[in-house]
């Protein structure tokens, strides 16, 4: 034989051994911790087992915790308080304006042409009566809030309709 096959042998011998040590390795460890005493049945007291000897089996009897799920380590941290210290007051400020009512652009925003140009108002359920009763074109008097809103590229003041009628 030359050396290439005796070589590629020796290295087929050592995979061989290695693999059959791993699942050797792997069956003992997979196994139950019983140390070969496994029952093969059992009657009253009494079990045979697998090497033949009869041994006493006694039943194991534990008591389930009374307290189940509940742990006190007796330190309770005091609760938040759900008041601030200090009240904060909230101001809301009404601006005013005038301008040509355009149209509504969908369910909760309308179109105002002031003078600063179209504006796009956000309007609640509750003004969609007034809206409705607006001419085509209307001049309007209306008061409004600005909302800070997260956007894209930072904080937005929003404008939302509080109030709106027509001026004739």
């Amino acid at each position: 034989m030359n050396r290439l096959t005796i070589r590629r042998k020796s290295k087929t011998t050592a995979a061989s051994v290695i693999l059959l040590t791993l699942m050797l390795t792997a069956a003992g460890c997979g196994g139950s911790a019983d140390n070969g005493n496994r029952q093969l049945g059992s009657g009253g007291n009494a079990a045979v087992t697998e090497n033949g000897n009869e041994a006493e089996v006694t039943p194991e009897v534990s008591e389930a915790p009374t307290d189940i799920g509940v742990v006190d380590t007796g330190t309770a941290e005091p609760e938040a308080s759900k008041e601030p210290s200090e009240p904060v007051e909230t101001v809301t400020k009404y601006l005013h304006g005038e301008g040509k009512y355009t149209g509504q652009i969908d369910s909760h925003s309308v179109e105002i042409e002031t003078d600063k140009g179209i504006v796009a108002y956000q309007i609640e359920e509750e003004l969609q009566k007034d809206i409705d009763a607006l001419g085509e074109s209307a001049q309007v008097e209306f008061q409004y809030v600005e909302k800070e809103v997260q956007g894209d590229s930072g904080v937005i003041k929003q404008p939302w309709l509080t109030q709106i009628k027509e001026v004739k």
